[in-house]
């Protein structure tokens, strides 16, 4: 047993009790819990041939295993590629894993000693991989015992930096068990050093999160247009991965112009559509019509009636993006550091966020500096930017196009991380 593991025992036997009512309540986290300590993963995977290598990529959720996705998929190009097993700490970064139908993917074990080893040994993987920056002790030391170990989009924000030089002598064992980190930019390259990883260990190429998006389906968008009712006069107002708090400024700055602009839609797509019920609260308490997605036997007269929508569904974000005129990204009103911009930004498309989006720092700040973003800090802001976007059509299509050529400059990384990548586990 390590010293985590013992750290590990005691935080679960002083956080029992609220789990456990916690657990009482919420379906998921039951689910969650179960499959963490299960145990039930693949015995009957074949055991890597002698030349190559079954490699562990870990996620912790949605943002890091859309990534871990992405990295795999162009991997995979290539010749004499290693298999791959792909985990999350998340049920919804399970759904976006399953979008992948070749990839196996799990919901990965909890960081105790007996279960990583459990998890190897039945998967029989070789190498992990580690996306942004995964620090799980038992996992590092257990893996680092038979194969590579290398953090890919390595990223340390302001929030944690702190935290991990405060307590870099207990985190020296296990950093010194990655061979390799592949920082998501400059910044976190020199954190990285800061807290123990040796300089020659640490590269940089750029932040993977700037690779162009693929498109979406061109019958994917009609089916969605077909469904929705929408039509070319229309005007979509999409505001994606939001937290529920987020929902009340920006149905304040939809009022604010229903009744302005034509055919304004809202479309809500919740960062996690489980709280759709939260959803539906609110919007109930501020007396909106709505239509949730999931909802069965809706009519076209329950469409025409309800221009407000909730799309709780995975796995649609980039097709509503694409067919937004205008997007708000979520986790930016809140506290909750932010989701993706770049993806929305990508797809030229006039986008703002409010000011929170820690987690995205240096992306904000790139795109801040051609002017290709905006900050909202509230509801009035928001109604105002899309005003603006909408009276002033061709400078907000200007902004778009500002920002989508800031991130062409910063792509090409991805290329260059399989590169060194295929080099290190071939």
């Amino acid at each position: 047993m390590s010293r985590f593991d013992i750290l590990y025992f005691f935080l679960l036997v002083l956080l029992s009790p609220l789990l456990l009512i916690k657990a009482l309540i919420d379906t998921q986290l039951r689910e969650l819990i179960y499959r963490r300590f299960s145990g039930n993963y693949a015995k009957a995977l074949n055991k890597p041939t002698a030349k190559g290598r079954r490699i562990w990529v870990h996620g912790a959720s949605v943002g890091e295993v859309s990534l871990a996705l992405k990295l795999i998929q162009k991997w995979q190009e290539k010749e004499d590629v290693p298999e791959f097993i792909l985990t999350t700490n998340t049920l919804t970064g399970l759904e976006v894993a399953r979008t992948e139908p070749n990839l196996i993917s799990y919901i990965a074990p909890f960081d105790f000693t007996g279960m990583i080893q459990r998890f190897i040994r039945q998967t029989k993987v070789t190498d992990l991989i580690l996306m942004e920056t995964e620090i799980w002790p038992n996992m590092i030391r257990e893996m680092g015992q038979i194969g590579k170990i290398s953090f890919v989009n390595g990223r340390l924000s302001d929030r944690h930096i702190s935290k991990y030089i405060r307590y870099r002598s207990f985190f020296k064992s296990t950093l010194s068990q990655i061979f390799t980190v592949i920082a998501g930019d400059q910044r976190s390259a020199e954190r990285f050093e800061v807290i123990g990883i040796p300089k020659e260990k640490i590269r940089f190429y750029g932040n993977l999160k700037f690779e162009l998006p693929p498109l979406t389906a061109r019958g994917q968008l009609e089916e969605i247009r077909k469904k929705y009712l929408i039509e070319k006069d229309h005007t979509l107002m999409v505001a994606g991965s939001i937290q529920p708090e987020e929902v009340a400024p920006i149905l304040e700055a939809w009022n604010q112009l229903k009744d302005k602009i034509p055919n304004l839609r809202l479309f809500l797509i919740p960062r996690h559509p489980d709280k759709r019920g939260e959803f539906q609260k609110i919007l109930e308490s501020k007396k909106t019509a709505y239509y949730l997605a999931t909802r069965e036997n809706f009519t076209d007269d329950c469409l025409q009636e309800n221009k407000v929508h909730v799309i709780d569904l995975m796995g649609v974000l980039r097709a509503w993006y694409a067919l937004s005129d205008v997007a708000f990204v979520g986790g930016s009103l809140c506290r909750r550091g932010g989701q993706n911009m770049l993806e929305a930004v990508a797809m030229k498309k006039k986008v703002c966020i409010g000011p929170f989006a820690t987690n995205f720092q240096q992306e904000v700040e790139i795109l801040q500096g051609v002017d290709g973003l905006k900050i909202v800090n509230n509801a009035k802001e928001m109604a105002a930017f899309i005003d603006w976007t909408y009276e002033e059509s061709e400078a907000a299509q200007e902004m778009a196009e500002r920002g989508y050529q800031a991130i062409c400059e910063h792509s090409g990384a991805l290329k260059k991380n399989i590169e060194i990548l295929s080099d290190i586990y071939r």
